[in-house]
């Protein structure tokens, strides 16, 4: 950001934040429109589209010669870039059970959680080279991804795939063509939608994903949670170089630990620990849980049975911000405030996975208009709350600063406990249609 701001002549600090910032905002924008897409042409389409014109414009923001041109950019590659962290959630559901559900996506929720930590840690060496080849890195990353894509990903979707059999039978050609796995996305389109119902179609889809976030209070309440748990690692982007980088990183008036360039992004390796615990006793135990309580109450799988470990992410996350604040606060060894950072991961990461799954569960079919709503949501909230982070821990300084963040995380505490036992007659009363 500083490296970007410096050659572009920009002194406040707030409009280098919207290089990150805009990047979220379009992963909460792309969704409404590529949720619809795959629900109405299956997901291959809304995969090979939207990661073609990722490289295309990754590769763009490289070559930017100015800061509105390279925010608007990273706006675009955060729309074009939406699909696998919003589509993937809901892609697991096409091919897994619900009572298998649950390890796939704990798995799967490693890149969205991860990524902005490994992207930071590669981030601070790729500098060295100029920022620039930051970018010019992960076009690099993303093409090889879209070829892979291109080989390996078939379309998951039943209702679409259903659409491509009967097409098939129809166009003996189409089915016979050596590309006939690419097809789909070419020639079989318009054979999704009839032009009659179109008009219909299109509108009730492309309606979906904000009609469910903001007409169902289950599907509401538990996106602005989700929103603020993502929130909160925006934060720790934004904040960790306050704490442990040097000038121009620091503030004049916070303590910083004062790291070097090159081993500034090992603050992120705690954090990303607690995500990896988390993952790895949600993928363990989150579908042991739902089986057991699916067989306790006379084997019927209810969504319910995902917010155990919700409850559980809920009362960690708010402890480990407490512990990293005051232990920075204090100005004590560099392990105290990582030890924070790792229990705050591992409260966010058993949050996160379990919420995605309660939302798979509770809205299928239409888990993408679920997800879609849900990463709006933390899309806007990870967008807005980066950029009052340095002066509020300009004012607040790291105890109060952190305190009032964690006092905010603990509201939503008491959810899970109502949903657990009322969210069945809350989903049944607000039941949504499509």
């Amino acid at each position: 950001m500083h490296s970007v701001m410096e050659e572009f002549g920009v002194k406040n600090e707030k409009i280098g934040v919207l290089i990150s910032s805009a990047y979220v905002l379009g992963l909460g924008f792309g969704p409404f429109v590529f949720a619809p897409v795959s629900e109405l042409y299956g997901r291959q389409v809304a995969y090979f589209s939207s990661q073609f014109l990722y490289v295309v414009f990754s590769l763009g923001t490289g070559f930017s010669q100015n800061m509105p041109t390279l925010i608007i950019l990273r706006f675009l590659c955060g729309c074009w870039g939406s699909p696998p962290p919003s589509l993937g959630v809901a892609t697991c559901a096409d091919i897994f059970a619900p009572h298998e559900r649950g390890k796939p996506i704990s798995l799967y929720a490693l890149g969205p959680m991860g990524g902005p930590v490994i992207g930071n840690m590669v981030g601070y060496w790729l500098l060295f080279g100029g920022w620039r080849w930051a970018y010019y890195f992960i076009t690099i990353l993303s093409a090889l991804n879209l070829t892979l894509l291109c080989l390996i990903l078939r379309e998951t979707y039943a209702p679409a795939i259903q659409k491509i059999l009967t097409h098939r039978a129809t166009h003996p050609l189409a089915s016979s063509s050596r590309f006939g796995r690419y097809v789909p996305v070419l020639s079989w389109m318009p054979a999704m939608v009839s032009r009659a119902d179109a008009k219909a179609v299109y509108g009730r889809a492309f309606s979906r994903p904000p009609r469910l976030l903001f007409t169902n209070p289950v599907a509401f309440g538990f996106s602005m949670y989700y929103g603020y748990v993502y929130g909160i690692i925006y934060l720790f982007i934004i904040g960790l170089p306050l704490l442990y980088g040097k000038a121009p990183y620091k503030q004049d008036n916070l303590f910083s630990y004062q790291w070097p360039l090159g081993t500034m992004g090992l603050a992120y390796i705690s954090l990303g620990l607690g995500f990896l615990i988390a993952a790895a006793v949600t993928s363990t135990f989150q579908d042991r849980i739902y089986k057991h309580l699916s067989k306790v109450n006379g084997d019927k799988g209810q969504p319910e049975y995902r917010l155990v470990m919700t409850q559980i992410g809920m009362c960690v996350m708010p402890l480990g911000l407490f512990i990293f604040a005051w232990t920075a606060n204090a100005e004590v060894h560099w392990i105290a405030p990582c030890i924070g950072q790792a229990i705050t991961g591992l409260g966010l990461m058993l949050a996160f996975n379990t919420l995605q799954n309660f939302f798979v569960d509770a809205f299928y079919p239409y888990s993408a208009a679920a997800i879609a709503g849900a990463t709006a949501t933390r899309s806007v909230i990870a967008c807005v709350l980066p950029v009052f982070v340095p002066e509020m821990f300009s004012k607040l300084g790291w105890g109060w600063g952190g305190t009032l963040i964690a006092c905010v995380a603990l509201v939503g505490v008491p959810g899970p406990i109502v949903m657990f036992f009322r969210g069945q007659r809350l989903r049944e009363r607000f039941a949504f249609q499509g």
